[in-house]
């Protein structure tokens, strides 16, 4: 987690191991971490997900995230 701003973090997020996915693990540790972001005043959050990542987009929608427009990121891999 890294302040953007007094009431704004950025969430560098890892993953579940598949095999413990499915058994609320991710949703318990975002529910978790959303209750103590609002109980220290943060009012936003960011973080960059990747549009294929279906799992985590239904588990933010289960959380009630909104979603801005998508961004376009490109990598540049070095041979």
């Amino acid at each position: 987690i890294e302040p953007q701003s007094e009431q704004a973090l950025y969430w560098h997020i890892a993953g579940v191991s598949s095999k413990y996915q499915g058994k609320g693990y991710g949703y318990r540790t975002y529910a978790t971490m959303l209750q103590y972001n609002r109980e220290v005043g943060m009012s936003s959050l960011d973080s960059r997900i990747s549009i294929r990542n279906t799992t985590i987009l239904n588990l933010l929608s289960k959380l009630n995230f909104k979603f801005l427009n998508p961004e376009m990121t490109f990598h540049w891999v070095r041979d």
